[in-house]
């Protein structure tokens, strides 16, 4: 991998929504990085605020999407994600907690993220989800699980 750039284009946004097994791209992002080879896309991250009203979100990144080319060669999800921890580090230097979650249901399972170093923090709760402005239930969430590790 030779290059991770911090990018918030819509073309971007759509490149990762395409391509995301959600097929969307949550609103309220901080950055997004794009990782290249040659020159070429291999894959993007989108970091914003935490879902979680619980934690601080001056003092805490959630990694809300992450997308990398089945033809990328391996292991580049774990450097891309110690690049981007990287790029926290000098660039948001007042985070010290990332989250993320997996959803094993799509058989994301955490594998990269064990790989680099995160840590397992528990499944969350089922419960229905209400719409942005809670006004009425989208359907249930399933159980996803939870990763945190610092910068």
């Amino acid at each position: 991998m030779h290059k991770a750039e911090a990018h918030a284009t819509r073309e971007l946004r759509a490149w990762i929504s395409a391509r995301h097994y959600l097929r969307s791209v949550p609103p309220g992002q901080l950055f997004i990085l794009e990782f290249s080879i040659h020159r070429t896309r291999c894959g993007a991250m989108l970091w914003g605020r935490p879902a979680s009203r619980t934690l601080d979100p001056t003092r805490t990144l959630q990694l809300h999407r992450m997308v990398f080319l089945e033809e990328a060669p391996k292991l580049t999800e774990s450097h891309a994600l110690a690049m981007a921890r990287r790029f926290i580090r000098v660039n948001h230097p007042r985070a010290n907690l990332l989250i993320t979650y997996c959803d094993p249901a799509e058989a994301h399972h955490g594998t990269i993220f064990l790989a680099d170093g995160w840590a397992f923090l528990g499944h969350t709760r089922k419960h229905n989800a209400y719409g942005w402005r809670r006004a009425k239930p989208t359907g249930p969430i399933p159980q996803k699980t939870r990763w945190i590790r610092t910068p």
